[in-house]
């Protein structure tokens, strides 16, 4: 078993939580760990859908929760919520095993989720995710929580996370077409990376595609376009490239919570 994240020490002395991942905590060690300083969740959206026949089903959720923590613990004082396990997922419902919740629902489940944490005295929600069908939900959580819109930072504009990602493949010779949609060389690195036991062999060929040319891929029936449901070429992945594909997504978000908070810095002043 992987063993559990290390805190920082609490602001102004104290012992620090036995880790960062709060359904590990008891209620007193989060109460505690509220009174020290960590005043921050990251929260991530996962998702149970198909990875082509080389992934699990829950390959957002795995990846999500590592990148999760690397979020948690760049930010310092952070905990991480566990992920969320399903989400939007209409245009996979062709793989068995797929679990689709609606946007609506799932808006409704993000809002709970931060009013509750918000409700014990945490200053902030860092709310992302490692699934594509979740930048709906996302987009509107302010808006369902206007009295809270200081405490959160949202990021639902994934378009700089693919720059990210596209420039580190980039360098090892690996193509936008084979780095894929979904299930491609860039999630399968990364699962090769984080849980390779969990990566089936041979790697499929898949389906080589340019997300950019196909905007609604995920909200249509992806078997159509990828009748695997691997939408990229995961033949290509590499477990030490999927080392640097995390640390670009997890660079990424930290920064875009970073601009946003000197943005908020900047309009009290």
């Amino acid at each position: 078993m992987k063993p559990l994240s290390p805190a920082l020490p609490p602001e102004g002395g104290g012992s620090p939580p036995p880790t960062l991942e709060l359904e590990h905590l008891t209620w007193t060690e989060v109460r505690d760990a509220i009174a020290g300083g960590y005043d921050t969740v990251v929260v991530v959206g996962g998702s149970l859908e198909g990875h082509g026949p080389h992934l699990p089903l829950g390959t957002d959720t795995i990846w999500g929760k590592e990148f999760g923590l690397k979020i948690a613990e760049r930010l310092g004082h952070s905990l991480l919520a566990p992920v969320i396990p399903y989400g939007p997922d209409e245009g996979l419902m062709a793989f068995p095993g797929t679990v689709h919740v609606d946007v609506e629902t799932t808006g409704r489940l993000l809002q709970a989720i931060c009013d509750s944490l918000l409700s014990h005295g945490f200053k902030r929600i860092v709310v992302c995710t490692s699934h594509e069908g979740y930048i709906a939900p996302l987009s509107t959580l302010i808006d369902r929580m206007p009295w809270h819109r200081s405490r959160l930072v949202v990021i639902s504009d994934l378009t700089g996370w693919f720059d990210m990602v596209r420039d580190t493949g980039t360098v090892d010779g690996i193509t936008v077409e084979q780095l894929g949609a979904h299930a491609g060389e860039f999630e399968t690195s990364l699962m090769l990376h984080i849980k390779p036991d969990g990566v089936r062999k041979p790697l499929p060929a898949g389906t080589p595609l340019d997300p950019r040319d196909h905007p609604d891929l995920f909200r249509k029936d992806l078997s159509a376009v990828a009748p695997s449901g691997a939408a990229g070429v995961p033949s290509a992945a590499d477990g030490s490239r999927g080392d640097r594909y995390l640390d670009a997504v997890v660079s990424f978000i930290v920064e875009a919570v970073k601009r946003s908070e000197s943005v908020r810095a900047a309009a009290k002043s």
